[in-house]
Order: structure tokens, then sequence, then C-alpha cells
């Protein structure tokens, strides 16, 4: 095999055969000559390196003869003879005749033929080697490590100083400073969309604004007016956000290939505890600038209305942006990525089960912020980690990922960002390297129109199944003519049940420790244990007048269901009716009834009817929303409404019994979370 190159300060240049290698030899030459001002001890490294390059030298790998000739030195291209600086020309020729060659017999070693080691012109010392551009290399762990500083919104420089210094020296990182502000400003490149499909995108968005009333979308251009960011929601969406807009997941974890850009799906849960899509965007980069514009697009499409909890991965940029658009909502990080990412800070740790064990229980299992704090300081002490800047850091950062500073906000029973996961993982599964983003786009509202139509059907079964609820409405109920259980198999959804009945059957392992003092007494508190508990003693608290009740365990509050230990009380007490107000909205059978009584069906027939349907069903909703919004602290518009609802009514009935082919009305008033369709 013959290789005959050149080596400049560009890297490898063929002089013959290129792409053709047929020989046996191999030919590194360089335009390098020794300067007047080296040093004894690059004298000394030159010798060195000469010797190892005479001829007759065999080694087995041709990568290490290169190695060395790189050591050797290379032309300096910014200084000529008389060392009178020039910066004309990128790389200078000086006809420089120094070479080495090496040959090869067929499989065996390689054996210096040719060494040539006069030069011309002035030498780089070996020191400053790794300045030129054959000798530098950017791995892809050291491009991770820029991509996600940059993504931090670090600036480059700083990011190379880090480098640098953890390198110990900049001879040491591999690459010049330079060559990270090429990778980066290649990166900026490859996220830029095609024209052609940027245009497709465009129009099919404004094509959906035109056609849908509510369709919501946004773009944002570069400097050069190239698409970079864009963000939609339909219609339909924001129906979902207003009901079950209350826990928000988002998770930006996944790109697109294609173009690297980041996917950004918005997920919520609905009344099935399945997953419900809110919006998608997808962004250039993960910088504050650029969440904070997503943020603002997706309150503003959700008329401002803020969710109640946020869950997301622990990305400074996106809790920095999170920070600053939402004023109200409670933001948490995602427990999942705290514990993939926590082994790596745990080190000796890592086989300790007490130790770990302790983690978990801050994590979880505190009940007051006092036993976290003493919690958290014991393990501290008793593990000598008040020098760990991570465990200094988690400690900061302790109200956004402890459940007991947030165990009294409903999470819908989220603790991670795994709906968002489960979301991008289908999205993920859709598509493939050269997807473009109109096709994804295309099949990203076919896998919502999907999970649509199994709410409908889900839905659908409920009703049909309502009057024969116990036999066909929930799945085989392992507890038999409880009438709390048939209260709850009437009004919840299958899901939300099973999760309920769980809690039931368990609370038959619950005994009551402390009794109240005072039966007679209106408040009641009763001290309970369950055999599976870890936390010792739980404290209820009932009140007979209003049958209210809470729990030490906050589950009601977190999930919206009644825990075990308040089941417990309940039947104790002879209650064998679920409370009204133990019963969250969101999480009925009809949670959806009173927004949109029709749209589901409209939703599948598809069509121009059932758009013009649509657009009318959603354009005087929300004429009539805002108008109720605006009378309501006023009783005399209130009278005025009420006057015009009834007369409209009875008008509307009228019509509809003299005109027999026409259906009455669909659905029912129902109840939900939400307090109309704002948004919309």
């Amino acid at each position: 095999m013959v290789i005959d190159l050149n080596v400049s300060d560009d890297g490898f240049e063929e002089e013959e055969n290129e792409n053709n290698f047929d020989g046996n030899e191999c030919s590194l030459s360089e335009d390098v000559s020794v300067s007047d001002l080296e040093s004894e001890s690059d004298k000394s490294l030159r010798i060195e390196i000469e010797d190892k390059l005479q001829v007759g030298a065999v080694y087995d790998s041709l990568d290490v003869i290169y190695i060395l000739y790189t050591q050797y030195g290379y032309p300096d291209n910014k200084r000529s003879v008389g060392r009178i600086a020039s910066y004309k020309k990128q790389v200078s020729r000086t006809n420089c005749k120094a070479r080495l060659r090496v040959v090869r017999e067929e499989d065996g070693p390689w054996r210096v033929s040719v060494f040539f080691k006069q030069h011309n012109h002035e030498l780089v010392s070996p020191d400053q080697s790794y300045t030129l551009r054959s000798a530098r290399h950017m791995s892809f762990a050291k491009k991770s490590v820029l991509d996600a500083f940059r993504a931090a919104g670090i600036q480059i420089s700083r990011a190379y100083r880090f480098m640098e210094k953890e390198a110990g020296g900049r001879a040491n990182v591999g690459f010049m400073k330079n060559d990270a502000y090429a990778h980066v400003n290649l990166m900026k490149k490859e996220t830029k969309l095609e024209n052609g499909d940027a245009n497709a995108l465009m129009k099919y968005l404004i094509g959906k604004g035109n056609t849908e009333t509510h369709f919501y979308w946004n773009v944002q251009l570069d400097d050069d007016g190239r698409l970079m960011n864009f963000f939609f929601r339909d219609t339909r969406s924001a129906v979902d956000y207003e009901i079950f807009g209350d826990v928000l997941s988002i998770d930006t974890t996944y790109r697109t290939n294609k173009y690297n850009l980041v996917c950004a799906p918005f997920v919520g849960i609905n009344h099935h505890k399945n997953n419900v899509l809110f919006a998608l965007a997808f962004l250039s980069d993960e910088t504050t600038k650029s969440f904070e514009w997503l943020f603002n697009c997706f309150l503003e499409s959700m008329n401002w209305k803020e969710p109640g909890i946020i869950f997301s991965d622990q990305c400074q940029a996106l809790m920095n942006g999170i920070d600053f658009s939402f004023q109200t909502s409670c933001h948490r990080l995602c427990q999942w990525h705290i514990n993939q990412n926590a082994p790596s800070h745990f080190g000796s740790l890592n086989g300790n089960a007490t130790f770990k064990k302790t983690w978990y229980y801050c994590m979880n299992g505190c009940e007051t912020e006092g036993e976290f704090d003493s919690t958290w300081q014991t393990m501290i002490t008793d593990y000598e980690l008040s020098e760990n800047r991570w465990f200094g850091n988690m400690y900061n950062l302790r109200k956004r990922w402890a459940s007991v500073y947030t165990n009294d906000k409903f999470t819908a029973g989220l603790h991670a960002t795994s709906r968002s996961e489960v979301t991008n993982k289908v999205l993920k599964d859709l598509c493939s390297a050269t997807t473009s983003l109109h096709d994804f786009v295309m099949k990203y509202e076919r896998l919502q129109h999907e999970w649509h139509l199994r709410e409908t059907e889900e839905d659908r079964h409920l009703r049909e199944t309502e009057e024969d609820t116990l036999c066909r409405g929930v799945p085989g109920q392992f507890i038999q003519n409880n009438n709390l259980l048939k209260h709850a198999a009437r009004v919840y959804t299958r899901n939300v049940y099973k999760t309920f009945e769980c809690e039931v059957a368990h609370s038959l392992n619950v005994k009551i420790i402390h009794h109240p003092y005072d039966f007679t007494a209106d408040e009641l508190v009763y001290g309970v244990s369950s055999c599976s508990a870890t936390n010792g003693i739980r404290t209820v608290h009932f009140t007979r007048a209003t049958r209210h009740a809470t729990c030490s365990c906050r589950m009601w509050e977190a999930e919206g269901i009644l825990c075990r230990h308040i089941v417990n009380i309940l039947l104790l007490l002879n209650i064998d009716n679920l409370p009204e107000h133990f019963i969250l909205k969101r999480w009925r059978k009809d949670a959806k009834n009173r927004i949109l009584p029709n749209q589901r069906n409209m939703a599948e027939e598809g069509g121009q009817d059932s758009i013009a349907n649509m657009v009318f069903v959603n354009h005087n909703m929300k004429t009539l929303y805002d108008l109720m919004l605006e009378c309501k602290g006023d009783k005399i518009c209130r009278d005025v409404i009420n006057k015009f609802v009834g007369n409209c009514v009875k008008e509307i009935e009228l019509l509809k019994s003299a005109r027999p082919g026409v259906s009455g009305r669909h659905g029912s008033e129902g109840n939900s979370s939400g307090q109309g369709v704002k948004a919309l």
C-alpha cells in the first residue's frame, strides 16, 4: 500500500494516488527548519524524536509514527524568515525538503525508509505544537461538554477556560478556542431548517389558522430571517388545558435528528390518568432567552392561565425561563432525573444501603420541613459531606425536589417528568433521522388524534355502561357490596376508580392507635397506623358537621384521591357515600361535558360541516363566557343573563319539538375543574 502525504498546518494533503492506495509506502513531508532561538529543552526533545525516526526504525502502527512526526515540529505560519510577522496567508510554503517516508511489507510492521531533517524555515517549538491544526482534535465527549455549556447560556470563552483548567493547561485540551467557536457555529447552521421544509411548515400552520378559528401558532426568526423556533396548539388542546392544566410536565431531552432541534411537548394528565398533549414546540437551542419566548407563547395561547405545578428536568436555562415567565406556578424538578444523576456524586457511598435509604427518605419520606432539615443535617454529618458541592447545591434547591415542600400542592400523583419522557419516546419512535419537520408535525397530529380517539372511546364506554356500572363500568371489584365503592364507581373514571379501590382495600390494614378524647365533639382526631407504613403514626382530623377530613400523609392534597387512613375513619363512622368535596372534578366521568358537550363527536367526524359546527360552538362559547365573567359581580347583570338564557332555552325547545328530525341536547352539564373556556 503506497501512501504519499504532505503534512502542513492544514493537516494531510495527498500528493499522488489520491484515494487510491495500492502500494506499500507512506511519505510525510513538512516545511520546517531549525530556529536560531531554539531552547536547550526543545533541542533535546527534537534530537530524541529524530533518534526514534531514524531509517530502519520499526513500528507496529502508522499512528505512532505520525504522532512522533507531529511532535517533531511544524511551520510557524505567523512568522517568516527574519521573524517578520505576516498574516496574508493561512499557510506558507517554502519548498522545504524535510520528509519522512515509511514502508511496510504485506501484513508486516511499518519501517522508516527515508528521513530528511534539514529545514529552510523556522520550527514551531514542541511546547506550541498543540496550536497546529493537524495536532488538534475535538472528541465527541468534549463536543458534548461544549454543547451543554452553550445550552445553559454560558459563553464559549468561559466554557473553554473551564475545560482548560480541567485539563491542566491549554496544551492538554486538544483543540483551540477558535475550534470551539467553529463547532458552535456549525451546530447553529445544522439547526436551520431547509427552505422547502420551512415553507411547507409555515403554509400548513397558516392553513390551520384559517380553518380552525382558535388555532394558535407562533414562530421566531433569526437575524437572517430564517425559522429557528416555533410553537403551536390546536383548539382541542386549549379545551384540555382549561380542564386539566393544573399539572404540566415539560421535558426537553429529545432532539430531532435532521436539524438537531429541541422537541418540547407540553404534557398533562386527563381524567382517565392518560397523557394529554397541550402544545408542541421546537427550539434551536436551550438558552434562557429561547425558553422565555417559548413560555410566553404558551401562556398567551392559553389566555395567560398558569398551571398549578410544573415538572421539568434540571436544566438551568429552563429553570430560569420558568422562574421568569410563571408568576404563580410551583416549579418542581424531576426526581427521576435527579436519581439518575445522583450516583455519579455519591462516590463510595453508592454501596451504602443505609445512606441511600436516608437519601430517599429526604426525597419523599419527610412530613415536615423540620424533619427534612434534621434528617438532612444528620446525613451530611454522619457521612462527612459538608464539603461536597453537589449536596450543598441540592440543599439550596430542596424546595424544588423534596416532596415535603410541595406535598400540599396537587400533582396528580406525579413526581417526575415521566409523562413527557413517555411522550418523547412515542414521538421518537414515529420518526427517523431523515424525517422533515413538516412530516414530524403531521405525525404528531396523527398521534394526538389517536389519543383523542382513545379518550373518546373511554368516555363513550362510561356513558354506555353508566346504568350497569358495577358489572362493566369498572373492572372486577374484589370488594363486593361496599357502598363507598359503589358511589365511587358511579362518579370516577375507570383508572381513578382502580386507585381508590386499592386505598379502600389497604384501609383494612389500618389500625387506630389513638382514639379521640371526646367522641361527642365536632372535631375528632385519630392516630392511625398501617401495617406497611414506614412513617409511623398518621394523624387524621375529621369534622362531623362538614364531613371534612385531613391526613398527615397529604395524599388527598397531592393526588385528589382519599387515602386509606381517611377511608378507614369514614368506614368506622358508617359514612358510605363519598362527601362531594372529596370528589375532585377533574377525575369525574363527566369532567369535560360542561365545556364542549359535542366537540368530541365533531373531532371524530371531520369534514367542512363539522369544522363549521366547531367554529360556531367555540365562537359563541367564548362570547358568552367572557360576558358572564364581566357580569358575575353585578346582580342586575346576572339577572339579565339568567333571563336571556332561560328565554333562549325555551325557544329552542319549542323549535325542536316542532322539528322532530332535530336531535335534542347532547351531554349533560356535569362538573369540571375548569371555569370555562377563557382561552378560546
